[in-house]
């Protein structure tokens, strides 16, 4: 059993008091991974990688690695994981059982995953596939698919559509150019978010941002930002995302925003809600721009979604 050396994840860091990984930088060309097993009393044999990655751990793959071994990290308690363009190939079972995964990129270069990478995932609900040509995979590749949505490049949704162990996610959307009502906005995004250069914004590019960072902050010019909507990568707004935007009137928050300002939505952000619709008052109402006095796009249906929120835990 070969087991990755640590070279191959030079530039990791350790929680000392439980051994776990808190970042991982992997950056193997090919390695080969061995793994542990371990039987329970029940008889089941379950499979770990050579890593514990735990909660809330930053997993980043290297631009050097070509392949994900079998058992890569299996069994690990991170949200999200962005395989790079130089990755073509997924081992079996690499990301099996990470019961917090929510979303996996694709990069446009992979040609073979193998089975159950992503099985046990029943958080995964986002994958981001930028090949042109989908893979040819097993259905057991991704077994929550039935309640995902897949993104895909323009043009290429008949390819996956048709294709087995693909076609049947619950949705399948392809990336297009969001058109941005505020050029003084549409701007910005550009300058910033544009990753492949091509001098516009589209579906997928959005979709990849987790952090507005400090791109917008103190922008007078911006007025409105509705095509927020499309930035589902986001969970969380920043106290200061839009601080200093005095001129800023409209925003409409994607479905999956869940905490504005360091704090998660709560009854008291749905009394505020309602007060601003009834009165006017926008006292209570954190919309992560501590300038941003003009804003007025909270409507019934932001209400409607906090109540739902609240009452259901569905966001």
């Amino acid at each position: 059993m070969k087991y990755i050396c640590y070279g191959a994840i030079s530039g990791s860091s350790y929680d000392s008091s439980s051994g776990n990984i808190k970042k991982l930088y992997y950056n193997a060309k090919n390695a080969t991974a061995g793994h542990r097993t371990y039987t329970d009393n029940a008889g089941i044999q379950f499979y770990y990688g050579p890593f514990y990655v735990g909660a809330n751990c930053e997993v980043i793959i290297g631009n050097n690695v070509e392949t994900l071994p079998d058992y890569f990290i299996c069994n690990g308690r991170f949200s999200t994981i962005d395989i790079p363009s130089g990755v073509t190939s997924i081992g079996k079972s690499a990301f099996y059982n990470c019961s917090r995964l929510s979303t996996v990129t694709l990069g446009q270069n992979i040609t073979s995953i193998g089975l159950y990478a992503f099985g046990e995932c029943p958080s995964l609900t986002t994958v981001i596939a930028k090949m042109t040509i989908p893979p040819t995979i097993s259905a057991f590749v991704f077994p929550n698919r039935f309640n995902a949505t897949l993104y895909v490049p323009a043009g290429c949704g008949p390819n996956y559509t048709m294709a087995d162990g693909w076609k049947d996610f619950n949705q399948i959307i392809e990336s297009s150019r969001i058109y941005f009502a505020d050029p003084n906005v549409e701007a910005i995004c550009v300058a910033n978010l544009d990753t492949n250069h091509d001098g516009y914004l589209d579906v997928l590019e959005a979709l990849l941002v987790n952090d507005l960072g400090s791109a917008f902050q103190g922008n007078t010019q911006i007025r409105y930002f509705n095509e927020l909507q499309y930035f589902m990568g986001l969970n969380s707004i920043a106290d200061s995302a839009f601080d200093g935007c005095r001129n800023l009137t409209s925003v409409i928050l994607p479905s999956r925003v869940t905490e504005i300002g360091n704090h998660e939505v709560t009854i008291a952000d749905v009394s505020a809600l309602i007060d601003y619709l009834l009165t006017g008052d926008t006292t209570g109402i954190d919309l992560a721009a501590a300038d941003c006095n003009g804003t007025d796009g909270v409507t019934i249906a932001d209400v409607s979604a906090l109540i739902d929120y609240l009452l259901t835990g569905n966001w």
